[in-house]
């Protein structure tokens, strides 16, 4: 690269549109597309060898897009969800103002629809339904909704302290509550186990999760019993 297209580089890579939409993708707050960069390639005025570069990182999202979903219910892959909580942790550390907030859910019957004589096609078919409802109510607050892990397990993360946040936990399980699935033509009832975590800046995001998922088990545990 020679000294005129360096140039150009820097200041391309402090353009401020540019810059938002890097931002986005780290903290993975806002939904990014590989057409948000094309749009903006064809909008600013870059030089023809750095337009290439941007086009070429919007292939390399839109790829990113597809492999970071979970092929059965479209959410978010344990990896990809991972990342953008993450990332959204340490934007926390610059704005301690703001509230994030985990919701863990494990279903209650995949197990009982897996063994139900149609295999884990009724299993699928109890996934494929309460990632909908969890898209229904929380896709208008939050990209971060995720399959978690294993299979009967979901995460979804969300602005908000721990009490907002539980107030759409509630309007999930009261609309659960009239959800069934056909399974080998028997009725399923839909329902999940959630805990709910307001994350903490000064201690381990790790650890906070681990937390999570125990506390998540024991109460599991304690509604068999």
């Amino acid at each position: 690269m020679n000294q005129k297209n360096y140039e150009d580089f820097r200041k391309l890579i402090s353009d401020q549109p540019l810059v938002d939409l890097i931002t986005k993708i780290k903290t993975g707050e806002g939904k990014v597309s590989g057409d948000d960069f094309r749009h903006l390639a064809e909008r600013e005025k870059i030089p023809s060898n750095l337009r290439l570069l941007v086009l070429f990182a919007a292939d390399l999202l839109d790829e990113r897009e597809y492999w970071g979903r979970d092929s059965l219910t479209g959410l978010m892959n344990s990896s990809r969800l991972g990342e953008s909580v993450a990332g959204v942790f340490i934007r926390l550390g610059s704005h301690p103002e703001e509230k994030f907030t985990l919701i863990l859910y494990d279903l209650d019957s995949l197990k009982k629809a897996n063994n139900m004589g149609e295999g884990h096609r009724g299993g699928d078919r109890l996934v494929m339904s309460f990632a909908s409802s969890l898209k229904q109510v929380y896709g208008s607050r939050t990209d971060m909704i995720g399959r978690w892990r294993v299979g009967d397990e979901f995460m979804v993360g969300i602005k908000g302290d721990k009490t907002e946040t539980g107030k759409l936990a509630e309007k999930l399980s009261q609309k659960l509550k009239s959800k069934k699935i056909m399974i080998s033509h028997k009725p399923v009832k839909l329902s999940a186990t959630y805990v709910i975590k307001e994350l903490d800046i000064m201690k381990d995001l790790r650890k906070q999760i681990s937390a999570l998922s125990v506390e998540l088990l024991k109460k599991k545990n304690a509604s068999q019993k």
